[in-house]
């Protein structure tokens, strides 16, 4: 019985002995046996804050992140992996000593995008013997954009609306088959973005067009929008009086009202109406004033399109052009290597470059319907352009256009000045292919 009792304590001396030595390894942060000496290790504790928002349903699985260690020194990665899954499966990960960072994100970044982009990065250094823990946060790294239309907006105008958001890099454009939230990268220094909507009376079947520049209080962030930030719009129908932008039948014009919720605290604030700059994108506006430095922007959901022959119907292609002192020439010129839609564009008079700001002869050709067959269609005659801080330049009805002449390869050269600084210039190409 003694001999049995002593190996039993001499066992259990060393269980005790060996799980000290793993508990004290693990305080010290020095390495278990089972990891190399010449290294250090990284044990990596990975979470991500949740959108302002999200119900617990549409939260993301910090799982199926990727993950990526990357080398300070020669900024090559040493090691990757698919999700953070299967890298806590070979945790605590071996590395040489040295300086490192990690990584982990979810999604593409892209100037604008439909769905969300998370990211979390965190320097460490790795010391020779020793185990290096790191907590990383993933966060939303895009401001959030999405609207409301009352039922008055609903019930008042045709469901033909569309409203076009861009932070002046990226465009998203929002109507009725198009309503998920859309993120956007935040810029330097960026305090506001604009939008444009464009909608038609039911009763009057006129067009109302406004652009509105939606700024962050000063008193919050020094003014500057973070990653995170959510624009919550709302549109209605108001009476609009003497402003611009209005149903000149009805006195019917477009409201808006935006609520931000904050990033870190998830407080939701109302943008005050002042920092809502609204005006007709058609007119009226004076601009900014001659102002050196506030350069035209011309922006594209995307800038090449391929139209399929046997499509029935053709995609929404629009151009955004923001111009703070006013936009003084919007110079068009088509091209193509089809020959007879090059002749039919020679009838009329639209083969040379024209400036659709400033139409003179052409502006019936340019205006009136191609189902009149006396025009283009591509402005419309009432809702002047010359002036204008901000333009959506729609050419989607003239894609049934290029259809009916087969295959072709087709250029839209965009020209815009604003008589203060250097042009601006953008191409758009579209394809018609079988």
């Amino acid at each position: 019985m003694k001999y049995i009792n002593s190996v039993t304590l001499f066992l259990l001396s060393v269980i005790f002995s060996f799980t000290s030595c793993e508990m004290k390894n693990e305080l010290s942060g020095s390495l278990t046996p089972n990891e190399s000496k010449e290294k250090g290790s990284l044990k990596l504790e990975l979470s991500s804050a949740q959108e302002w928002g999200e119900t617990k349903a549409e939260s993301v699985d910090i799982n199926e992140f990727p993950v990526e260690i990357r080398s300070v020194s020669t900024n090559e990665i040493v090691f990757s992996y698919e999700t953070y899954s299967a890298m806590k499966e070979e945790s605590p990960i071996q590395l040489s000593p040295g300086e490192y960072i990690v990584k982990a994100y979810k999604g593409t970044y892209l100037e604008a995008s439909r769905e969300p982009y998370y990211e979390g990065t965190t320097n460490f250094s790795i010391a020779t013997g020793k185990r290096t823990e790191v907590k990383t946060v993933c966060k939303l790294k895009y401001f959030k954009v999405d609207f409301n239309l009352t039922s008055d907006f609903l019930s008042t105008f045709k469901d033909d609306y569309s409203i076009t958001v861009t932070n002046g890099a990226g465009v998203i454009i929002f109507n009725k088959d198009e309503q998920t939230p859309a993120y956007f990268k935040v810029g330097a220094d960026a305090k506001s973005f604009n939008i444009t909507v464009k909608v038609t009376n039911k009763e009057t079947n006129l067009n109302i067009q406004k652009s509105y520049v939606i700024n962050k209080s000063e008193d919050i962030d020094n003014g500057f929008i973070a990653s995170g930030d959510f624009f919550n719009i709302t549109l209605d129908k108001v009476l609009g009086g003497g402003t611009p932008g209005v149903d000149t039948e009805t006195g019917i014009t477009i409201g808006v009202t935006v609520d931000l919720t904050m990033n870190e605290t998830g407080e939701v604030i109302e943008i005050p109406v002042d920092n809502i700059n609204g005006g007709n994108s058609g007119g009226g506006d004076e601009g900014g004033g001659d102002q050196p430095g506030s350069a035209p922007v011309i922006t594209m959901v995307q800038n090449t399109y391929n139209l399929k022959l046997s499509d029935t119907t053709s995609p929404t292609v629009q151009v955004s052009i923001s111009a703070p002192n006013g936009i003084k020439n919007l110079i068009v010129e088509i091209g193509s290597d089809n020959a007879g839609f090059m002749g039919t564009l020679a009838g009329f008079g639209l083969a040379d470059p024209f400036d659709i700001a400033n139409p003179g002869n052409l502006l019936p050709i340019l205006s009136n319907s191609l189902e009149s067959g006396g025009g283009i269609g591509l402005i419309d005659a009432n809702d002047p352009i010359l002036g204008k801080t901000s333009y959506l330049f729609d050419v989607t009805s003239f894609m049934s256009l290029l259809k009916l002449y087969g295959v072709s390869q087709n250029t839209f050269k965009i020209t815009v000045s604003d008589g203060t600084n250097p042009q601006v210039k953008d191409t758009l190409y579209v394809n018609v292919i079988n």
